[in-house]
């Protein structure tokens, strides 16, 4: 009777059942693998901008008495293009400085009240603390009143910001994670209910119940693969058609880089298969095992 393996004319679910599983598995992947991909996008445009504001920084030269403000500020920059650090060193017109206050400012009023002081733009190599304090002491010896902005507080705040979106996105996946192991588990309850005098049967052949727990585990494996499946696949082609839609968007321009998170959602099946072949493998177990001391 061993060989004849009874346990394989157990038939777990029934169509209706196969179908609920397939779209609720696919809907918890479907979610599973959007919220993936965009918090690696997320993170990706994130870093870019971190970075890009890392290799930025300004000297402002106040204005001092008996100086031209604008001679002191191409001094400032020359000194600062010797530097090796520095790739490039550039006064800002006074258009630029106007067009950079006046989100905070009414600079046609301001600006005629008060003189602003000029804003040389640095183009970094690298973002090195001694090295900008060197060049920061080198100008201040040649041309006093120079301070150094670094944008510290904005990478602060991105620094902040990439902790919360990587805290959020792992949350959003453990919950999505909760909810498809709880599907599998309710399916798997209910097609052992709906299958129990089958089961019994099988006992009485001589069925074990880690022959009867594998294969209802290939039962379920075949919606749950097609479903984890299927919806990666169209996690993929939204992403796609977001690139098409989104011009303009620095998110959805990277989403244009697959390298970035194409290779992250195959894993989203390889977790929902595992997650379900857990699940089920561990409910069937539990409720054979309860079934066998009756």
């Amino acid at each position: 009777m061993k060989g004849a393996n009874p346990a394989n004319r157990w038939l777990l679910a029934a169509r209706a059942t196969s179908a609920s599983l397939f779209v609720a598995v696919g809907a918890m992947c479907y979610l599973a693998a959007m919220t993936l991909g965009a918090s690696l996008l997320l993170l990706h445009v994130t870093d870019d901008w971190t970075r890009e504001i890392s290799l930025r920084a300004s000297l402002r030269v106040d204005i001092i008495s008996g100086r031209d403000t604008r001679v002191a500020a191409e001094q400032a920059a020359e000194i600062a293009r010797r530097d090796d650090n520095v790739l490039e060193a550039s006064v800002l017109s006074s258009e630029k400085i106007d067009a950079l206050l006046s989100p905070w400012l009414d600079v046609e009023v301001f600006g005629e009240s008060f003189d602003l002081p000029a804003v040389v733009d640095l183009h970094l190599r690298a973002f090195e603390a001694e090295a900008l304090d060197r060049l920061l002491r080198d100008i201040a010896r040649r041309v006093p009143g120079v301070s150094l902005e670094t944008h510290d507080t904005w990478r602060e705040r991105l620094a902040q910001t990439r902790y919360w979106m990587l805290a959020i996105a792992f949350t959003a996946l453990f919950l999505i994670a909760s909810v498809t192991a709880m599907v599998i588990l309710l399916a798997t309850h209910v097609t052992f209910a709906n299958n129990r005098p089958a089961i019994e049967l099988l006992h009485l052949l001589g069925a074990r119940n880690g022959d009867i727990a594998r294969v209802g585990c290939k039962r379920i494996f075949t919606p749950c693969f097609c479903a984890s499946v299927t919806a990666t696949l169209l996690a993929l082609a939204t992403f796609e058609a977001l690139t098409r839609i989104g011009a303009g968007n620095p998110l959805f321009e990277a989403a244009a880089n697959r390298e970035i998170y194409a290779g992250w959602l195959a894993l989203v099946p390889v977790a929902g298969i595992a997650i379900a072949m857990a699940g089920a493998r561990i409910t069937l177990m539990r409720n054979l095992a309860r079934l066998s001391r009756t």
